[in-house]
């Protein structure tokens, strides 16, 4: 779980920096908003680039984040300053006055997003009694015209357009050199190891997979490919080299299962889990052949249901983010499709709950602060565990019947039977209010 948590901190500089370096036994980790280093990578590229589409879809990335809490500074004065520009006609080159913000609004909105950078990131730098806001912007490398700017604006008279409409520029660079590059860097197995890394994975899937098809088929079984692949003893191997390469790669190895796993869903036509044999026989196969996947391997690793029902929730509020912020120029067959993205991974959170509750998590008796799985008799934090329910809670306010259903499953598990009842009450209350929507239709 530790690599979907996010970045490193050191006893060092990085720490200001909150910059994330390779995995070690010194470092502990910081709860960051992002899925994976492939998602910031994609934020970080398309949050610089020259395409409008592009920046525009980092910008609603960042959104998401900043509505999950936990969001670095740097990263959101980021968005923030490029935010402004966006609407700011000197970027856009766009001359048209319609809709676009007046000088004095635009260098207002500029001058607050440099004094929040001067104050936001210096804060985290300095001793406040031992040097000023000044001395120890000074002392990073920001700019000596931001640190003038927010002097200006916070004691004097707002500083002209021009000025810090150029300051922005500054600022944008001095981010880039004091976090984004470094960050960069830091990424363990980044480039070219981080696709070996993943390659790696997927082909060990593809061999598991494949093993316990042999295994679970009459005519397979019987037939020279047994020999080759099938065996107790390939799968154990297989199984054992899965679980070290999720204990050192946690957040690829859930991303390759995802991708595996929606491929499975989206390439039919249903969109319940399980599929309909009749319809569809070889896809059920080949769906039903990645849960079996999933289920062997959470047997020793419970931890991975976890980090998918965490996963899975984060696509589904990226999802319905777009929907909401795009719908308006989106086209129907469009919407239908996103829609029914979120129907699928709906489907798959709910099903995914339910292994969970295979597993058989119970509390343990001398402490109500951990679940006890009964799979290698591992703890995991009741905390973890509300704070996926309320996660699941505030998607399935969107009228979600699957969610909503997921949310009391998960409230079963925690014992609470006030706050099971209470959820009851809600769900039929939701579904009262459907019903009578539906009739006034």
């Amino acid at each position: 779980m530790a690599a979907l948590l996010g970045f490193v901190e050191e006893s060092t500089d990085y720490v200001q920096l909150g910059i994330s370096t390779s995995s070690s036994s010194s470092y502990s980790y910081k709860l960051v908003p992002w899925l994976s280093w492939d998602e910031w990578l994609f934020v970080d590229e398309s949050l610089f680039s020259n395409s409008p589409n592009s920046v525009a879809s980092a910008l609603r990335r960042i959104s998401a984040w900043r509505s999950r809490g936990c969001l670095p500074v740097v990263v959101e004065l980021t968005s923030s300053i490029i935010e402004i520009q966006q609407k700011d006609p000197h970027f856009r080159g766009d001359q048209s006055s319609d809709a676009s913000l007046s000088d004095e609004m635009l260098a207002m909105l500029y001058c607050m997003a440099i004094m929040r950078l001067v104050n936001g990131v210096v804060e985290k730098t300095r001793k406040k009694t031992e040097v000023s806001i000044a001395v120890a912007a000074d002392a990073i490398g920001i700019p000596r015209t931001l640190i003038d700017i927010r002097h200006e604006g916070s004691h004097r008279e707002l500083p002209a357009l021009e000025v810090v409409r150029s300051a922005s520029v500054k600022a944008l660079d001095w981010l880039k050199y004091y976090y984004w590059e470094p960050q960069k860097k830091a990424i363990p197995f980044h480039g070219n190891e981080t696709a070996g890394i993943k390659t790696e994975i997927m082909s060990k899937f593809h061999e598991f997979a494949f093993c316990l098809r042999v295994k679970n088929t009459p005519h397979l079984r019987s037939s020279k490919i047994k020999e080759k692949r099938g065996s107790k003893k390939d799968l154990t191997k297989i199984l054992k080299s899965l679980v070290g390469l999720y204990s050192a790669f946690s957040s690829e190895v859930v991303s390759v299962l995802l991708e595996f796993l929606l491929k499975a869903i989206n390439s039919s036509d249903s969109s319940e889990l399980p599929v309909n044999t009749q319809n569809s026989p070889s896809l059920q196969i080949s769906l039903n052949e990645w849960k079996l996947v999933i289920t062997k391997f959470s047997n020793k690793e419970p931890e991975l249901l976890l980090a998918l029902l965490n996963a899975v929730l984060d696509m589904i509020e990226n999802q319905e983010a777009v929907i909401y912020e795009t719908g308006w120029v989106r086209t129907s067959s469009d919407h239908r499709a996103e829609t029914l993205q979120v129907e699928h991974l709906s489907s798959l959170f709910k099903w995914l709950v339910k292994k969970f509750e295979g597993l058989k998590p119970h509390f343990e008796k001398d402490s109500v602060a951990e679940i006890k799985v009964s799979s290698g008799e591992k703890t995991i934090s009741k905390a973890i565990l509300m704070e996926l329910l309320r996660k699941c809670l505030v998607l399935s306010a969107s009228a979600n019947n699957q969610l909503m259903d997921s949310a009391i499953d998960l409230a079963q598990l925690t014992g609470d039977n006030y706050l099971l009842g209470k959820l009851n009450k809600l769900s039929s209350l939701v579904s009262s209010n459907s019903d009578v929507t539906e009739e006034g239709c």
